[in-house]
C-alpha cells in the first residue's frame, strides 16, 4: 500500500468506533499533523512521555492549527514537583491546569487535549466543586457584587487597583475587571447600578478594549477553592492527618488560623485533598461531559509511558516515607495518584491509536506503516558540512539543504520553510537564493490538510516556498509522502529557536511620572520651583468646583494648582542620596538657580555638538552587506530576538554599511540581549577582515565576555582571546603577538587593551562594555579612538524617554526597553527556610553541571551561613563574595564563580549588576521579605541567561506570623506575580535614574539635583535644539478659567494615583486626537464618564487651540444675576491674547469693529465678547457650546 493510502486508513480507523489502531514509523512532525487530522473527526486526548515532549508538541499542534485554531487545543499541565515537595508550584502553571479542568467539568468543546503521564494519573477536586465556582456573565443580567467578590477571592483570585495578570480582579465604581486564565486577555464587567450593562475583552498591556462579547462563563483561578464550607472541612481533615501522621501541634495550629480567616497560606497546595471529599481522577473528570465512545485516546509511545508511571508511583511511595520520617503534613500516594498498570488497563474499553516509532515482536497484527522522516537530521549535516566549508572552497554553507531541496524537486515535492518572524524570511530566500535556489513568498499560510488545498502551491513551477508562520512556525519538521511535501523549520537548519513567552511588545506607556505620587513627595514647578505636593483639594471657585494640587513652599506658603495646568509640574527625582531643598514662593533664588543650570547645559549640549560635527567629517570604506556566513551565524542564536534587539541590530549593520565611524550607545538592562547585538556586530566586522576589540572595566566582566564570545563563536572559523591579569606573562605575551599578526579576531580585555603596546594588525571595531565606568585616563584614549575605529558603547542601564529626546541627533542611541520574555520562564517559589528544600533544588543544579547564587544579605552572618551550607552540601564547592572584602579578594572569588571552579557563591546584594553566569540557574535570597520589590528583580535576573529551566526561591522565617504587615503584603504581590515583571514597574525606574547618572557624568550630577531629574532633561533638549539652529518659541501654557465643575471625581476614580495619571495624561496630550484618546482609555476603565469628566476634557481641548494661537488664556464669566431665573444672562468671554498672539490685526480690528457694542480689544491685549441673547439662546444656555463657537470665530481671524 502507499503512504496516502495508509494514512487514509488510519484516519478512517481513527474516526470509527469502537477504535483499537497501532501505528509505527511515525517521525518528527508528522506525529501532530496526524492527530490534528485526526481531532478533525472527533475530540482526542495525546498523551505524551513527558513535559519536555508536551512543550514541543503544543507547538507543532499550533503550527496546524493556525491563528483559528488554537482555542481548540488545551493541556493539563503538570510541573516536576510532586505534593511532597516543600516548594509551592509554579503559579502560573496551577492557573492553567484549574482553567482547563473547569473547561473539561463545564463541558466545553475541544479537539486535542494534551497530557502527560503525571495528568494522566494525578487525581483532581472534584467535577461538582468547579461547577459550583462557575461564574456566569451576561450583558442584561444583575450582578451582586459583593456575591462577585466572595466568589473570586474563595477562587484563588487576588484583588488589585488595576488588572495586568492572570489571577486578578480590580474594582473601579460601576467596572470590574478580572483575568481568568481560560481566556486570552481579561474582562471587563461595566455595570449600570446592580445591571451589567457592558461586557469586553480588554488588553493588559494598554487597557483597551479588543472585543465585546454577549456573555462570558469563567472558572475560580486556583484548584483550592477557599469557600467556608471547604475551608472547614479542610480544618477537620488537617486535624485527622494531624494525629495520624503525628504532625507538630505548634505547626498545625498556624495553618488552622489561616484558614479560619480564610488566608491562603505557603504550601497549601500540598494539602489540597482535605479541602473535598475525594478527588477524582483524569478518566472520571472526563466521563461526566464526553462519553467514551466520542473520544479518541492517542497513546505517544506507550511503553515509555508505562514506565513513567511505574517510576513516578515508586517515587511518590519514596518521597511519602522521607516526608513521615519528619512528621511532616502529607497525604499517602493513593490519595494523589489514580494507578495504571499497565498499557491495557489505560486504553482498555477507549477507543485508541498507539503510536509506536518502530516494530516489534508485540506490534499488533494491524499495525499501519507510515514511512514519514524527521528533518533534524539537516541540523546536523550543515554543522558538519560548515567545519568543512572553509577549507574545501565551497560557497555555501546550506550545501546539504540545497541537496535535499534538489532531491525533492526531482520527486516533484513542495518544500515549505517557515519561519517565526520576517526577518526569517528574508535570510531564507538570500541565503538559498545565493545558493542557487529559487525561493518564493507565501501570499497564504499553507493548510496543509489534503493534496487539493496544496495545488495551488504547484502552479507555475515554483517548489519551495517561505512564510511567517502564525502563531508559531512548527518546533520540528518532517517529510508527508502523502501530502508530497516537507516541512523545514529553522530549527532543523540553524538550531532550536525559542519563541520567547507571548510578546505583547512594551507597555504603551499606560503609566505617568505622577502616577505613584503621593502626599509628601517632592515636586518641581516649573515657575516656582521645589516644594512638596500635600494632596489633592477640591475648592468651589466662582461656584463650580474644580480639583487643585495643593502645593507647600518654604515657610508653609501653599500655592494652589488647578489640574488642567498639572503639567506645569514634575515629581522630583534625582540620583540617590540627593535631598531637595525647597524653594521660596515669589522668590528669586529659584530662576537664579534654573539659569545656572540652564548655562551648564549649554556647555555640555555645545561639547556634544562639536564631536558630532568632527565625527561627520570622518570617512573610512564602508563594510559590506551581509551576506550567507552573517545570516548564518544570525540564525545560530538561540531565541527570536525581541522586536528591540532586532532594531539595535539593523542600526549597527547600517552604521557599519555606512562610509562614516560608527559610534553607536546600546542601553538596556541586564539580559536584554544587548550582548548578541555587539556579537553580530563583531561578525560584520570579521567577515570584513577587520579585527574586533573589546574593552569591560573589570577582569569579572572580561572573563565573562570572552566565555560567552568563545561561545557563541565556536562553531564558525573565529578566534577569540582575553588578556588580563589572570594569564601568565607569557600567555599574553603570545596573545599579542598573535594579535599583532592577525591571528586573533576578537580580543577581549580591561583597559590593558587599550594600552600603548596592544597593537592590533588591522582594527575596526571596539566594543566598550559600561564606559562610564573607565578612568579618566582611558576615556582620553577612547576619545582618540573614536576618529580612527567604529565604536559600539553597552550599557547595562535604560535611559529615561526625556533624557532620549536630548540626545538623539547628538548621539547615536539604540534602545532595548522590552525585557526577553522567556524571563517568565523562571520558576519563583516562596519557601520556608528549610535544609531539604535547600538540598534538594541545589542538587537537582549542580546534577546537571548548573551553578548556584545564595543571597544572604548579612555581612555578620554570611560566613556562619557558608559554614552551615558546608554541612549540609559537602559535595558542593562553596564560595563567599561581600562588598567589604578586598577589591582584588573579591575579583578572584567571582573569577572563580564565573569560570566553574565554585558552583555554590554566596553573597550579599553585591551580585546585582554586573555579573552573567549562564550556567548559574538556581538562586537563594534568604530573608526575601527584608528586601524592596525592585532588587528582587533585579537580583532573580542575575539567573535564567540560558535555555535551562531557571528556579528561584524565596525563603521566609518558619512562621509567617512573624512577619511585618508590609512584609506580609510584599510576599502576597511576589506569590501573585511569580514571573516578578508586572508587580515591579519601580525596577524600571531606578533603573532609568541609574541610567541617566551614567550618561550625563558625575559633572551634571549637582545641576540635576538643583532642579530635578526631569527639568534638566528639558533643558538640554531645548539647549540642543538652540544650538542645532531650531526655532524655539516659547510659547506660554494658557490659563482656562470657567465657572463649570471641571474634574475626576473621586466617587468615579478612587485611587488617587490613578486620578493623578489621568489628569497628567490629559494636560500632556499633544492634540485633540489623543485627549480623544485619553477619554476612550478613561471611559473604558471607569464607565461611563460623568458631565465634570466631559467637561474636563473640553477645557483641555480648549487649552490645545489657545496654544495653536499662542494666546495665554482664556475666561469667563456671568454678570450679576436673579439666581432663581430659568437661564442667566449671556456670558461674558475673554480671550487673554498677549503680544504672541497669531491673530492678524487688521482681521482682528475689523471683526472687533463689526460688532462694536459685543466686541472690545483692550490694550492689555485681551478681546472681550458679550454675545446677544439670540446667540446665547441658539446655544442652548451652554456655556461650553458658547465658548467653542467663539473659539471656532476667533480662530478664522489667523
Amino acid at each position: 500500500m502507499t503512504a496516502g493510502s495508509n494514512f487514509k486508513e488510519l484516519k478512517a480507523n481513527a474516526a470509527s468506533s469502537p477504535c483499537a489502531q497501532t501505528a509505527v514509523g511515525l517521525e518528527g512532525l508528522a506525529k501532530a499533523h496526524l492527530v490534528w487530522q485526526m481531532a478533525q473527526k472527533k475530540p482526542v486526548i495525546w498523551v505524551v512521555p513527558d513535559l519536555e515532549r508536551a512543550e514541543q508538541e503544543l507547538t507543532n499542534l499550533h503550527f496546524f492549527a493556525q491563528e483559528h485554531g488554537r482555542s481548540a487545543i488545551v493541556s493539563l499541565p503538570f510541573e516536576e514537583r510532586t505534593p511532597y515537595h516543600a516548594t509551592s508550584p509554579d503559579p502560573a502553571v496551577v492557573m492553567e491546569r484549574t482553567a482547563t479542568l473547569f473547561k473539561l467539568c463545564m463541558g466545553w468543546p475541544f479537539q486535542v487535549l494534551m497530557i502527560t503521564p503525571e495528568a494522566l494519573s494525578r487525581k483532581h477536586p472534584p467535577f461538582d466543586v468547579f461547577q459550583d465556582m462557575t461564574i456566569w456573565l451576561a450583558e442584561g443580567e444583575e450582578i451582586d457584587r459583593d456575591e462577585l467578590t466572595q466568589t473570586l477571592v474563595a477562587g484563588g483570585y487576588t484583588q488589585v487597583s488595576l488588572v495586568e495578570d492572570v489571577g486578578t480582579f480590580a474594582i473601579r465604581g460601576s467596572i470590574i475587571d478580572i483575568f481568568w486564565a481560560g481566556l486570552p486577555y481579561p474582562i471587563r464587567l461595566d455595570l449600570f447600578g446592580d445591571e451589567l450593562e457592558r461586557l469586553t475583552l480588554f488588553s493588559p498591556d494598554n487597557q483597551r478594549t479588543i472585543e465585546k462579547r454577549q456573555e462570558i462563563q469563567i472558572g475560580p483561578a486556583r484548584e483550592i477553592m477557599m469557600t467556608d464550607a471547604h475551608c472547614k472541612l479542610a480544618i477537620q481533615q488537617l486535624r485527622d492527618l494531624a494525629d495520624e501522621v503525628e504532625h507538630p501541634t505548634k505547626k498545625l495550629r498556624e495553618k488552622i488560623h489561616d484558614l479560619e480567616n480564610r488566608l491562603p497560606f505557603f504550601g497549601a497546595e500540598r494539602l489540597l485533598p482535605a479541602f473535598y471529599p475525594k478527588l477524582e481522577n483524569t478518566f472520571e473528570i472526563l466521563a461526566h461531559n464526553y462519553p467514551s465512545e466520542d473520544l479518541l485516546w492517542v497513546f505517544d509511545d506507550p511503553d515509555t509511558i508505562v514506565d513513567t508511571l511505574h517510576n513516578r508511583t515508586s517515587f511518590y511511595d519514596s518521597l511519602y516515607g522521607e516526608n513521615l520520617t519528619r512528621n511532616d503534613l502529607v497525604f499517602a500516594p493513593e490519595v494523589w495518584l489514580h494507578p495504571l498498570s499497565d498499557v491495557q488497563e489505560m486504553v482498555n474499553g477507549r477507543n485508541h491509536v498507539l503510536l509506536k516509532s518502530w516494530t516489534t515482536e508485540n506490534t499488533e497484527n494491524n499495525a499501519i506503516a507510515l514511512k514519514t522522516k524527521a528533518t533534524a537530521d539537516i541540523r546536523q549535516e550543515i554543522m558538519l558540512h560548515s567545519t568543512q566549508t572553509e577549507e574545501a572552497g565551497q560557497k555555501s554553507i546550506l550545501t546539504p539543504l540545497v541537496k535535499r531541496i534538489q532531491k525533492a524537486k526531482q520527486n516533484g515535492e513542495l518544500i515549505f520553510l517557515p519561519s517565526l518572524t520576517l526577518g526569517g524570511v528574508h535570510r531564507y530566500k538570500e541565503m538559498l537564493q545565493e545558493a542557487g535556489v529559487h525561493v518564493s513568498l507565501c501570499q497564504e499560510q499553507p493548510v496543509m490538510d489534503s493534496n487539493e488545498r496544496l495545488s495551488a502551491f504547484r502552479k507555475g513551477g515554483a517548489t519551495v516556498w517561505t512564510y511567517v508562520a502564525k502563531p508559531t512556525a512548527p518546533a520540528q519538521g518532517g517529510h508527508f509522502p502523502h501530502l508530497g511535501c516537507w516541512v523545514i523549520p529553522e530549527a532543523d537548519i540553524f538550531g532550536k529557536r525559542t519563541r520567547r513567552g507571548t510578546h505583547t511588545g512594551k507597555k504603551q506607556g499606560f503609566k505617568t511620572t505622577l502616577s505613584d505620587l503621593e502626599p509628601g513627595d517632592f515636586v518641581v514647578h516649573i515657575d516656582h520651583g521645589v516644594g512638596v505636593f500635600d494632596g489633592l483639594t477640591r475648592l468651589n471657585v466662582r461656584g463650580a468646583e474644580q480639583d487643585y494640587l495643593q502645593l507647600k513652599y518654604l515657610g508653609d506658603d501653599t500655592f494652589f494648582l488647578p489640574v488642567h495646568r498639572i503639567n506645569q509640574i514634575q515629581k522630583y527625582t534625582v540620583f540617590k542620596g540627593k535631598e531637595p531643598k525647597l524653594d521660596k514662593l515669589g522668590g528669586t533664588a529659584w530662576q537664579s538657580k534654573k539659569k545656572k543650570v540652564k548655562q551648564a547645559v549649554v556647555a555640555m549640549a555645545q561639547d556634544l555638538l562639536a564631536l558630532y560635527a568632527k565625527r561627520e567629517l570622518i570617512k573610512r570604506p564602508p563594510f559590506a552587506a551581509p551576506e550567507q556566513h552573517y545570516y548564518a551565524f544570525e540564525s545560530a542564536f538561540a531565541f527570536v530576538p525581541t522586536p528591540d534587539q532586532a532594531k539595535a541590530t539593523e542600526e549597527v549593520l547600517k552604521d557599519m554599511q555606512s562610509e562614516k565611524p560608527m559610534d553607536r550607545l546600546i542601553c538596556g538592562d541586564v539580559g536584554f540581549g544587548k550582548t548578541e547585538v555587539a556579537m553580530r556586530g563583531a561578525m560584520m566586522a570579521v567577515l570584513g577582515n577587520k579585527q574586533v576589540g573589546i574593552l569591560a572595566p573589570t577582569t569579572v566582566l572580561a572573563q565573562q565576555h570572552y566565555l560567552s564570545f568563545k561561545e557563541r563563536f565556536r562553531k564558525f572559523p573565529v578566534k577569540v582571546d582575553v588578556v588580563s591579569r589572570f594569564k601568565t606573562q607569557k600567555e599574553v605575551k603570545q596573545t599579542l603577538k598573535d594579535t599583532l599578526d592577525g591571528k586573533v579576531d576578537i580580543l577581549v580585555g580591561t583597559h590593558r587593551l587599550i594600552s600603548d603596546d596592544v597593537d592590533f594588525k588591522n582594527l575596526g571595531l571596539l566594543i566598550i562594555d559600561e564606559e562610564q565606568r573607565f578612568g579618566v585616563k582611558a576615556k582620553e584614549k577612547l576619545k582618540r579612538l573614536r576618529a580612527q575605529v567604529d565604536i559600539l558603547v553597552m550599557s547595562a542601564t535604560p535611559i529615561p524617554r526625556t533624557l532620549q529626546m536630548g540626545f538623539f541627533g547628538v548621539r547615536d542611541l539604540s534602545l532595548i526597553e522590552t525585557p526577553p520574555p522567556d524571563r517568565r520562564a523562571i520558576r519563583t517559589s516562596i519557601v520556608q527556610f528549610d535544609d531539604d528544600v535547600i538540598r534538594e533544588a541545589v542538587m537537582r543544579e549542580l546534577n546537571r553541571n548548573g551553578q548556584v547564587f545564595f543571597v544572604h544579605n548579612r555581612v555578620r552572618s554570611i560566613y556562619t551561613t557558608a559554614d552551615y551550607l558546608k554541612q549540609l552540601l559537602p559535595e558542593a564547592r562553596i564560595g563567599v563574595a561581600h562588598g567589604q572584602m578586598p577589591e582584588r579578594e573579591l575579583e578572584e572569588m567571582m573569577l572563580k564563580f564565573v569560570n566553574h571552579e565554585i558552583n555554590i557563591l554566596i553573597c550579599t546584594t553585591i551580585i546585582e549588576t554586573g555579573i552573567d553566569v549562564p550556567s548559574a540557574n538556581t538562586m537563594f535570597i534568604d530573608h526575601a521579605e527584608d528586601f524592596g520589590l525592585s532588587q528582587l528583580y533585579q537580583l532573580r535576573g542575575r539567573i535564567g541567561r540560558s535555555q535551562a529551566r531557571a528556579f528561584c526561591y524565596l525563603m521566609i522565617p518558619g512562621k509567617t506570623t512573624q512577619l511585618t504587615p508590609i512584609a506580609r503584603k510584599r510576599l502576597e504581590v511576589l506569590n501573585r506575580f511569580s514571573d516578578l515583571g508586572a508587580g515591579f514597574k519601580v525596577a524600571q525606574h531606578d533603573l532609568e535614574l541609574r541610567g541617566a547618572g551614567d550618561l550625563l557624568g558625575r559633572n551634571q550630577h549637582g545641576h540635576v539635583a538643583s532642579v530635578g531629574y526631569d527639568l534638566y532633561a528639558e533643558l538640554l533638549k531645548e539647549a540642543v535644539e538652540d544650538l542645532k539652529g531650531k526655532v524655539n518659541i516659547d510659547i506660554p501654557d494658557p490659563e482656562v478659567n470657567l465657572p463649570i465643575a471641571a474634574l475626576l471625581p473621586d466617587n468615579y476614580i478612587h485611587d488617587l494615583q490613578e486620578r493623578l495619571s489621568m489628569y497628567q495624561r490629559l494636560a500632556t496630550a499633544e492634540d485633540g486626537p489623543a485627549i480623544y484618546d485619553v477619554v476612550e482609555i478613561i471611559k473604558d476603565q471607569y464607565g461611563q464618564p460623568p458631565q465634570e469628566v466631559v467637561a474636563l476634557a473640553e477645557i483641555m481641548l480648549l487649552k490645545q487651540r489657545l496654544k495653536k494661537l499662542r494666546a495665554r488664556g482664556l475666561e469667563a464669566g456671568f454678570p450679576p444675576h436673579d439666581e432663581n431665573a430659568e437661564h442667566p444672562p449671556p456670558p461674558r468671554i475673554v480671550f487673554v491674547l498677549g503680544n504672541q498672539a497669531k491673530l492678524n490685526p487688521a482681521t482682528t480690528l475689523d471683526w472687533v469693529q463689526e460688532k462694536a457694542s459685543e466686541r472690545k480689544l483692550t490694550p492689555q491685549m485681551k478681546l472681550v465678547i458679550a454675545p446677544d441673547k439670540a446667540l446665547w439662546e441658539k446655544h442652548q444656555y451652554n456655556l461650553l457650546t458658547m465658548v467653542r463657537h467663539q473659539m471656532d470665530v476667533v480662530e478664522t481671524l489667523v
